[in-house]
């Protein structure tokens, strides 16, 4: 509502002739000025409706009236009513707290990102362990990326896994070799830090699994009445009543029943029931064709309806060779939205211990000559980051080789840069008359 000294008075004109007005208040409110009788009232209100409105801005002389109409007008008639500060409310995005890293690196607090990969490439043990690294205060995910970052408030929240289609026993192992230890907390099944003699206060993860619980439909947010069920589990399972930080769902397409018309309803259910339940991460997780894999290959979720949902970003896990065995070489790259971290090709390999972890990343001279690498340097880092920028300004039109490149001692660095994202599956090239033009591979 605007200030009263900003606000007009309003005079409202009658087919009888007769004048009423409408006065700010000093509430925020209006006030009829100048109503005797009943009549009075029935006349004033028949000219609110329907009759000629009449306004005096602040300042104006006294008798210099101005006649308004249409927008102006209905928008005073409901400002007065009261129907305009029910009007649909644009979000104001100074109201969104500061970006903060989740996981550095690789996913930020208040990220909805997806999770695709082929069936077998390990997806649900990724998962496991991501939810392992959410828990444990001193965990790098994949051994590389650096601790959950999260405030004291956030460390009391638990995390949540939904897992559609899993067997619970091997879900249970897995958490367990993650470095979890299994209890109760208010009678509710949960994993916790087991170096934590408070961790009864602190957040744990919680597991549903769908099997034992009516299949994986029971998690299908395209009806309404199971979304509102979920949201009241989510907020008054336990009795803290506190939502938790962050909701994985572990199987998309089974919880759709393989029905991917209706996809984007189902991912525009997920992050409608995490922020009505006040869950400011989630993480769907997806399958993709066997396929997909291979050298400038992305494995595309769902067969490439995965741009109808309202994922920030998609995450790609990958083997090299079908079947997947342990010891099979996987790959993760990320695809993020605007200003989220980039992840760029990484080989991920399983230890005799069944953990995964994060390959470092090897130098296009060091792989020529055959050597033992560490990370790509800060200067191969820039170049892939200059090329990734580059595209990602020219959306879906790309750029030419020499526009993508240019020319010069920058032009060998970023044309290498530009293989090494081929080779990641990050972009790709298409023709372009007698030449070549490259775009993300999102854009393809």
């Amino acid at each position: 509502m605007r200030p009263e000294a900003e606000r007009p008075t309003v005079l409202l004109l009658h087919a009888s002739g007769n004048q009423f007005t409408i006065r700010p208040d000093e509430w925020g409110g209006w006030r009829w000025a100048n109503l005797v009788d009943r009549n009075d009232s029935r006349e004033a209100r028949e000219a609110f409706e329907a009759g000629p409105l009449l306004v005096v801005s602040p300042g104006d002389p006294p008798g210099q009236a101005r006649a308004v109409s249409g927008a102006e007008a209905r928008r005073l008639r409901a400002e007065i009513t009261g129907a305009y500060e029910n009007r649909r409310r644009i979000f104001d995005p100074t109201d969104e707290p500061a970006t903060s890293p989740y996981i550095p690196g690789l996913w930020n607090h208040g990220r909805i990102p997806a999770l695709s990969g082929p069936k077998g490439v390990g997806k649900t043990t990724l998962v496991c362990q991501l939810a392992a690294a959410l828990i444990l205060p001193q965990r790098r995910f994949l051994g590389q990326f650096d601790p959950a970052e999260l405030t004291e408030e956030e460390r009391e929240r638990d995390v949540w896994l939904i897992n559609s289609e899993t067997n619970p026993g091997a879900v249970h192992e897995e958490l367990l070799r993650s470095g979890l230890e299994f209890d109760y907390r208010e009678a509710v099944p949960c994993y916790h830090d087991p170096a934590d003699d408070r961790w009864q206060e602190h957040g744990v993860l919680v597991v549903e699994h769908l099997l034992r619980t009516g299949g994986a439909r029971a998690f299908d947010l395209t009806d309404d009445a199971v979304r509102q069920r979920w949201e009241n589990d989510l907020i008054g399972l336990t009795e803290r009543r506190v939502p938790p930080l962050t909701v994985i769902a572990d199987g998309v397409t089974a919880m759709l029943g393989s029905n991917t018309s209706g996809y984007g309803a189902w991912t525009s259910g997920f992050r409608r029931l995490l922020q009505e339940a006040g869950i400011p991460n989630g993480l769907g997780v997806l399958h993709s064709p066997m396929s997909a894999v291979g050298p400038g290959r992305a494995p595309t979720p769902m067969n490439g309806i995965e741009s109808m949902g309202e994922w920030d970003g998609l995450w790609y896990f990958a083997a090299g060779a079908f079947p997947v065995h342990p010891w099979t070489s996987r790959e993760l790259f990320t695809a993020p939205r605007m200003g989220d971290p980039v992840v760029l090709s990484h080989k991920v390999s399983m230890d005799d211990d069944r953990m995964l972890r994060l390959l470092p990343r090897a130098t296009k001279a060091a792989r020529d000559s055959g050597t033992s690498t560490m990370p790509g340097s800060d200067q191969d880092e820039a170049g892939e980051r200059d090329v990734l920028d580059r595209l990602r300004e020219a959306g879906k039109s790309g750029l030419s080789g020499t526009d993508l490149t240019g020319s010069g001692r920058e032009g060998k660095s970023r044309r290498e840069a530009r293989d090494r994202l081929v080779e990641s599956g990050l972009i790709v090239s298409v023709p372009d008359g007698r030449g070549t033009r490259w775009l993300l591979s999102e854009f393809r």
